[in-house]
């Protein structure tokens, strides 16, 4: 039972993530590999907000924020950044230009 709970959350989290047109989506490639970095919001407002990490094993909440607005902003940058310096090609996109992995 808690496998199907853990793979409903898996599942339904990244989808209700994709659902609001506020996120914030960073594309990193690296020859042929993919990560998406994203800044998911809940609703309209800043917070509460995650950061979502996904590449080819799934899809990670790396970061979130209930009450601290830029938080999930500042640590999205940040891991951009750091992908960046190690090689990953980053771009942010709207979410109508988002790939598929």
């Amino acid at each position: 039972m808690m496998k199907l709970v853990a793979s409903l959350v898996l599942f339904w989290v990244p989808l209700a993530a994709m659902a609001n047109p506020n996120n914030v989506i960073f594309e990193c490639t690296h020859g042929k590999a993919k990560r998406t970095i994203e800044i998911a919001y809940e609703t309209d407002a800043a917070v509460p907000c995650a950061v979502n990490y996904t590449k080819s094993e799934g899809t990670k909440t790396l970061w979130s924020a209930q009450n601290n607005e830029g938080y999930c902003e500042a640590k999205a940058e940040a891991f951009v950044d750091k992908q960046s310096s190690w090689g990953w090609d980053c771009k942010q996109l709207d979410n109508q230009q988002v790939s598929p992995n």
